[in-house]
């Protein structure tokens, strides 16, 4: 889910050849881009994003800078003279909806980067995250969260709700407990996040 669709999916495909990819780009530009470079029966591409709603909404649109586009209107960390962006509209749909329209009962590994959506689109795998159907998510965290209004402590406890926990994706990997440190921008980028009684992958990830 989000930015540079083309890059992620190749990378997730060069090392799980055999996998099902779902791919989602907001950008009709970036899209076209990326389906031109990226033929794989493995690989599904979706011309639209993911969130909390299934509707039309408007997002910025940086143009050849599609990595920073965003749904966070009150976004303007990469506004400036130099990177102009344009308003447009695009399709969102949840994950559950996605998931059911294609008979997708079990997901290993969800990444999202997705400007300071994420929760959004967290929230929209609700129900999936409920019957543990998840077993790994990695989020970017940064700056546009902070416009969203939605900070690390907030992801902390929509995924204890869930019984989810989170680390910080870093070489030395540690889930732990909130505590107040993490609710800044350095302690990012990206976090990973496990089910609570998957000890199999705790292990592995902890272990590494």
């Amino acid at each position: 889910v989000g930015s540079n669709l083309n890059e992620w999916t190749l990378i997730a495909n060069k090392f799980f050849p055999e996998s099902h990819i779902h791919a989602f780009e907001i950008s009709e530009t970036s899209f076209i881009n990326s389906k031109t470079k990226t033929v794989n029966k493995n690989i599904l591409q979706n011309n639209f994003g993911l969130g909390d709603i299934n509707d039309h909404i408007e997002y910025k649109d940086y143009g050849t800078n599609s990595q920073i586009n965003t749904t966070i209107l009150e976004s303007n960390f990469h506004d400036n003279g130099s990177t102009n962006y344009e308003l447009k509209k695009t399709h969102m749909e949840t994950g559950c909806k996605y998931c059911e329209k294609n008979n997708i009962n079990f997901i290993d590994f969800l990444k999202i980067d997705t400007e300071g959506s994420e929760h959004l689109v967290i929230n929209g795998f609700s129900n999936m995250l409920d019957k543990k159907a998840i077993r790994l998510i990695q989020f970017e965290y940064g700056y546009a969260n902070g416009d969203a209004k939605f900070l690390m402590k907030d992801f902390f406890n929509l995924f204890k709700k869930k019984n989810y926990i989170i680390a910080k994706l870093r070489r030395k990997i540690k889930f732990k407990e909130w505590n107040y440190s993490f609710n800044d921008f350095k302690s990012g980028p990206n976090y990973i996040v496990i089910r609570k009684d998957d000890y199999e992958i705790r292990s592995i990830l902890e272990d590494n």
